[in-house]
């Protein structure tokens, strides 16, 4: 994972160094005006591996502020609530699962061309698993990820953003009440949304 992080970035600095040259030459884009802080809300759906029995993918909603500090370098805190199944069978097992997590870590972003810009981020927080059906114990764990995504700069204010994390969590999904979290569960998970930039 580090490796993957690692090469992400690299390639994000060498592309911004040749957009943000391209872009001085031409006078700059008023667009491309660094914001303190980006805004964001957006739909969102998210894999269910840790939930036993459970099938197809969780909807919901994921919002975010990122706090940055110069061209390259944030902060971004996120929220996120997945509470609608797609999958028909969860409603026949009689299953009806939710997963909401807060997550928080350094982000480093950098304009690629003209108006896309990218970003990559490392995540710390806890997820939460629960709902209907679900008897698993512990329903709240410790959660490490990372994620990128793009934006498209629509006016100096607004983007539009498309991005994906990969979320790890420890929760067991027995009735034992063991207590124990010694298997590690990813969720994949994706959101597209709109960013309000606060200059």
């Amino acid at each position: 994972m580090r490796k993957f992080v690692f090469i992400v970035l690299a390639a994000l600095l060498s592309i911004s160094a040749g957009a943000q040259t391209s872009a001085s030459s031409s006078g700059g884009d008023e667009t491309q005006k660094q914001s303190r802080y980006d805004i964001f809300a957006g739909a969102a759906g998210s894999s269910q591996n840790q939930i036993v029995h459970a099938h197809g993918l969780l909807v919901g909603f994921e919002v975010g502020v990122t706090r940055n500090w110069g061209k390259y370098f944030g902060l971004n805190v996120q929220g996120a609530s997945f509470m609608t199944s797609t999958s028909s069978q969860n409603t026949a097992g009689g299953l009806s699962p939710n997963y909401s997590q807060f997550l928080a870590g350094p982000e480093l972003h950098a304009q690629i061309y003209e108006r896309v810009s990218g970003n990559v981020h490392v995540l710390l927080g806890g997820s939460h698993t629960g709902g209907t059906g679900i008897t698993g114990t512990p329903n709240v764990a410790f959660s490490t990820g990372f994620g990128a995504g793009l934006d498209y700069r629509v006016t100096q204010h607004f983007s539009l953003r498309l991005n994906g994390d990969r979320v790890g969590t420890s929760f067991v999904q027995t009735t034992s009440g063991s207590g124990n979290s010694p298997h590690p569960y990813s969720n994949v998970q994706a959101a597209l949304g709109v960013v309000y930039h606060l200059q």
